[in-house]
């Protein structure tokens, strides 16, 4: 778990050891990829030290009107922004989940 440092200029660890922010973006990382391929992304920027992945929920590129890897469009009623279902965002969780458990543990093994 990360929390701001007590001068509130840095992100820590809970245990108060810094962390450092290396970003990737993979914007469309949800919408394009299959989970697999997903998976293997993000198995990928752990092993290269990479602690933070950038992308959306909804995707920006017509993500509103094409269809995901699994077929489905993300919003039942685009125009009241309906979410179709919590899968998604419990599919998002699952695969953070992940690279959160390899990201540390290859943190583990620099420190």
């Amino acid at each position: 778990m990360l929390k701001v440092s007590s001068n509130r200029r840095f992100l820590v660890h809970e245990d108060g050891s810094p962390f450092f922010y290396l970003g990737d973006t993979a914007w469309e990382l949800f919408h394009r990829l299959t989970t697999s391929e997903a998976e293997r992304y993000l198995q990928d920027r752990a092993a290269k030290g990479f602690t933070v992945i950038q992308a959306v929920a909804l995707a920006e590129i017509d993500g509103l009107h094409t269809p995901n890897m699994r077929g489905e469009l993300p919003l039942i009623f685009p125009t009241f922004a309906t979410l179709r279902t919590l899968a998604d965002f419990e599919t998002l969780g699952s695969l953070f989940e992940e690279f959160s458990h390899e990201a540390l543990s290859h943190r583990a093994e620099v420190d």
